[in-house]
């Protein structure tokens, strides 16, 4: 006979579950359109500006997104993983506060440092009209998802859904209505995407706000900077091994060769966001289970990690299927050889998959500085292998060498996961 207490935890444990189901939800939704609406804008300005064109784009807003870690810092991974231990008090709300204050000014710091350095070495394939609006982007656009941070870490992704969509999709109808209307100037497009993300910042940070205030503390900023080191590393490296190859492939191949890979890139890493979706959503809930016995851990990372196996194979069967016929058909002819690089890259959304699932589980067991290690090996192997095969095998043999870098991640993910359950079970559980 169940008892009146076995039953009260039973209900609660469905209570989380329905939670946790309902917010991965309603992040992944949310997630999927702006994405949907990200790639459609990109897709609109691969149409509109040509390969060449566009090739100068993509290798600034990547370069961008490249150097971006300097002053995001991993604040948002911190944020949402050792950074919410206490979601609910006054500690979280300093913990907001004080990271949306860094990224602030270190970003403006950040813009200064960059555009002098293009301005001063004046290199062709990163104009500097073109690189100020897209910089400014990529600064407001960290703000804002230092916003979205709050809101995942707290279980309240309904407000990340109405921000999200909103953010993305202005953006996509700007940029659709003055393509219709035959504006050619591309910095046009650059600055209506500049100025409506600079609105969409403001609109999350008023509601941000309006939830939890806005109280940094000074005397925070240096042990905040302290403990997400390990996560700016991680997120550093993840930008070497996930981004650099469009600029490799600007500056040794030129800019229609890179006009012609990133596309693949834009669409692998818009897709790869719903298994980072899934992260997002994994780190409180692996960080409940591990609250309740490493045994629940391990299952919930066991039950996670199959899921995870089965959802890849098929994304990445899926892309590998539609590759050819749908860089056809969404960027015409002129972005035939993209089809290709796609169906390579499809390679990439089978391992992330997993590798996020893993992630999770070794962050929580608090072995973010081993997984920087990782990380830093993967960012090299991956530079360095770049250099050699692009010569010789061009945007395809760019592309296998990213699908060769997020499975060499997997093999050494599950190594680290195994060493720290291990360890885990002979000293005891720190939860992260």
């Amino acid at each position: 006979m169940v008892s009146v207490h076995q039953l009260f935890l039973r209900l609660l444990f469905q209570h989380q579950e329905r939670k946790i189901l309902g917010n991965f939800g309603l992040l992944l939704l949310g997630t999927l359109l702006s994405r949907l609406f990200l790639a459609l804008s990109l897709i609109v300005l691969a149409r509109q500006m040509g390969p060449e064109r566009y090739g100068v784009f993509a290798t600034s807003y990547s370069l961008a997104w490249l150097m971006s870690p300097l002053f995001a810092w991993g604040l948002d991974n911190w944020l949402i993983g050792p950074g919410a231990r206490e979601s609910f008090s006054p500690t979280f709300v300093v913990n907001l506060s004080t990271s949306l204050l860094i990224k602030v000014v270190g970003g403006v710091i950040w813009i200064i440092s960059l555009i002098g350095a293009v301005w001063l070495l004046q290199i062709p394939a990163l104009p500097v009209e073109v690189m100020l609006p897209v910089v400014v982007t990529v600064w407001v656009d960290e703000i804002q998802r230092g916003v979205f941070a709050a809101f995942k870490a707290v279980l309240e992704n309904r407000t990340n859904f109405f921000l999200m969509t909103t953010s993305r999709g202005a953006v996509f109808l700007g940029i659709g209505f003055f393509t219709l209307n035959g504006v050619e100037n591309t910095a046009f497009y650059l600055y209506t995407w500049l100025v409506i993300s600079v609105s969409s910042t403001l609109l999350a940070f008023s509601v941000l706000h309006r939830r939890f205030g806005f109280k940094p503390q000074l005397k925070q900023v240096y042990p905040i900077l302290k403990q997400s080191f390990p996560f700016a590393l991680s997120a550093g490296f993840a930008m070497i091994y996930g981004r650099i190859d469009v600029a490799v492939v600007a500056m040794v191949l030129g800019p229609v060769a890179a006009g012609l890979y990133s596309p693949a890139v834009s669409l692998v890493n818009a897709l790869a966001l719903i298994p980072t979706t899934a992260y997002f959503v994994l780190l409180p809930a692996f960080r409940q289970a591990l609250s309740q016995s490493l045994v629940a851990f391990r299952q919930a990372v066991l039950v996670s990690l199959s899921v995870g196996w089965i959802g890849g194979a098929l994304l990445g069967i899926g892309i590998w299927g539609i590759a050819a016929p749908f860089i056809y058909l969404m960027y015409g002819s002129a972005y035939e050889p993209t089809g290709s690089i796609l169906a390579i890259l499809s390679g990439v959304l089978f391992a992330r998959t997993v590798n996020l699932v893993l992630a999770a589980g070794i962050v929580i067991l608090n072995y973010q500085y081993q997984r920087v290690v990782v990380q830093a090996i993967a960012a090299i192997f991956n530079v360095v292998l770049n250099l050699l095969v692009i010569e010789h095998w061009g945007i395809e043999g760019v592309a296998w060498v990213f699908v060769a870098t997020e499975w060499l991640l997997v093999a050494a993910y599950i190594w680290l996961l195994y060493r720290a359950l291990q360890e885990s079970s002979s000293v005891g559980i720190k939860l992260a």
